[in-house]
């Protein structure tokens, strides 16, 4: 049986020893970051009215076609890296769980145990990400200790120190060390003997194919005295300089050596090593506040008025319903936040094309989430829904909705009818022992079918803004990114006016009061090292405040009947 570590980590599970001496690998790959683009801010009005964003975004029909233009089209603040207690307001903070205070009351609420519960969960996994990586790897391996440690307890990151451990071979470069040793001791009587029984079966040989010529060879006319004479010296010097080149020993090489955990570069690191790390450790941040993490079940797309832009998102916190009816049908709230794990490198001073199309997959996730939030109290209208080219007829079809063919005077349809009636005899007499086939739909039925597009929205999917304060037109969009082997926690703040204009390309009438309605404002922390005890604990506590502040209570207003139907109207 594979271990478990196995699954979670690609497969390639197994503890390297950073003190055992190997041959060095190659050079580690160089740990660079996108800068901010700087984006020139409008304000959208009358004099100045918004760009054509659906045009903007239909010429990008490959990577290399995103440009500063698109960013500058939408409009969107980027602030540089700022700290924690600025994406979390200030109200979360006496209610987070790994600040709470402890249990002071005899008779506590139901809330109020959930809080202390919560926070006895979070401090345990807090606990177990101050281990040192070493330890934690020997720990899930059931290896000895090196002297002198304690044995510690992993029971909930087991995951993420599984998959941390496949990625240290490919990112960690804490304990590498690379030295020179002398060449190995070689006897020199015994190379010089070797050289002279070599040589001494090597003329053996020769004397012994010159005894034998062949009779099919022909003979060589016999040379002049002269001749040899002017030729020997110079065979005679050659063959003193091929024995003595052949005689001396190749110049030593000192050997290099290498000591740490790598055993290749991050670029050689398979893609899932870093999505498994990253969920790991995410998912047990959001765990305890009854929430979930998975890949989306639809594909994640952006609404630009007619046009639909696929983004990338590598996974999507929901909320698991209380109702357990609905959580057994697998029907989940929200979205929370978002995650995507990008597997690009080389963000040099060179490649700015590069940079600014990974922060506009960035954009491109907080936008798909907001307009996903956005979706609460409404219903999907389909493209084409309630429009004559999907109720009317298509033109030419006969009453009985059978296609006039032209082959008929050509008694192609006779033929047809032949080869229909023999396949559905084979299937009667099969239909004992075998299953029927499915009936597939010909060309001819999809074309008289008439319908509108796909559903978009998935269905067992509620859509909630978690987090949204109702009173406010304002949303708070959350999404955790990763980076090499690094985590940023992300917020974008979007006016509802803006993801209006986004997906209708109509201005809002009248327009708001808040001057700022046109320029979302994307914050970000620094990029946490998740190698480093420190920063992944700070990142952890940076996630656990973001869900605290998202699953915080807010009175909601109640909707009737008529509410959701002028919602849905």
């Amino acid at each position: 049986m594979y271990a478990a570590g196995a699954l979670v980590g690609g497969g390639n599970f197994h503890l390297v020893d950073p003190l055992e001496e190997r041959d060095p690998p190659a050079q580690a790959t160089a740990i660079t970051f996108p800068k901010v683009h700087a984006v020139r801010l409008h304000t959208w009005n009358e004099n100045s009215p918004p760009p054509n964003l659906e045009q903007f975004f239909s010429k990008v029909v490959r990577p290399i076609d995103v440009t500063s233009r698109q960013f500058d089209a939408l409009n969107i603040d980027l602030v540089p890296s700022c700290p924690v207690k600025q994406l979390v307001p200030a109200v979360c903070k006496t209610s987070s769980p790994t600040t709470a205070p402890p249990e002071n009351t005899t008779s506590p609420s139901r809330n109020d145990q959930l809080s202390l519960q919560r926070t006895k969960d979070l401090e345990v996994r807090l606990d177990e990400l101050k281990i040192e990586n070493l330890t934690a790897y020997r720990t899930i391996q059931r290896q000895p200790l090196r002297q002198g440690e304690k044995p510690q307890r992993i029971a909930y990151m087991r995951k993420f120190y599984e998959g941390l451990e496949s990625m240290s071979q490919y990112w960690d470069c804490s304990l590498d060390q690379q030295y020179e040793l002398p060449p190995l001791p070689s006897p020199a009587s015994s190379v010089h003997e070797g050289d002279r029984k070599r040589q001494r079966l090597f003329h053996r040989t020769r004397k012994s194919d010159d005894s034998e010529t062949p009779a099919s060879l022909p003979k060589q006319k016999p040379c002049r005295k002269d001749s040899v004479m002017e030729t020997s010296p110079r065979n005679s010097d050659e063959q003193d300089r091929l024995t003595r080149s052949s005689s001396c020993t190749p110049e030593p090489h000192p050997r290099l050596r290498y000591k740490g955990f790598r055993t290749a570069t991050g670029r050689d690191m398979p893609e899932t090593y870093r999505f498994n790390t990253i969920k790991g450790f995410v998912e047990q941040a959001v765990w305890p506040f009854r929430a979930n993490i998975a890949p989306p079940r639809r594909q994640p797309l952006v609404k630009i008025n007619h046009l639909n832009v696929p983004v990338r998102q590598s996974a999507v916190i929901h909320r698991i319903p209380s109702d357990r009816e609905k959580a057994r049908r697998g029907i989940i709230e929200g979205p929370i936040m978002g995650l995507q794990v990008r597997h690009e490198l080389d963000f040099t001073a060179n490649s700015d094309s590069r940079a600014l199309l990974d922060q506009m997959r960035e954009i491109g996730g907080l936008l798909q989430l907001a307009q996903e939030r956005r979706r609460e109290g409404r219903t999907e209208v389909r493209a084409g829904e309630n429009k004559w080219w999907t109720t009317k007829p298509r033109f030419g079809a006969s009453s009985d909705h059978e296609p006039l063919l032209e082959s008929d005077a050509d008694g192609r349809n006779d033929v047809l009818n032949v080869v229909e009636e023999v396949m559905m005899g084979r299937r009667e007499q099969g239909a004992s022992t075998r299953r029927a086939p499915i009936q597939r739909k010909t060309p001819v039925i999809l074309w008289q079918e008439l319908k509108p597009a796909s559903e978009k929205w998935d269905p067992r999917t509620d859509y909630q803004a978690i987090g949204k304060d109702p009173a406010s037109d304002y949303d708070e969009v959350f999404m955790v990114s990763s980076l090499n082997h690094h985590i940023s926690v992300l917020k974008l703040t979007v006016h509802d006016a803006y993801l209006e204009y986004l997906e209708s390309a109509t201005s809002p009438n009248p327009a708001p009061l808040q001057q700022d309605w046109c320029q979302p404002r994307l914050q970000r922390t620094k990029w946490f090292d998740i190698f480093d005890v420190d920063e992944r604990q700070e990142a952890f506590t940076a996630i656990t405040d973001v869900m605290t502040y998202l699953t915080r209570e807010l009175e909601r207003p109640q909707r009737n009947g008529t509410m959701m139907a002028e919602v849905r109207a």
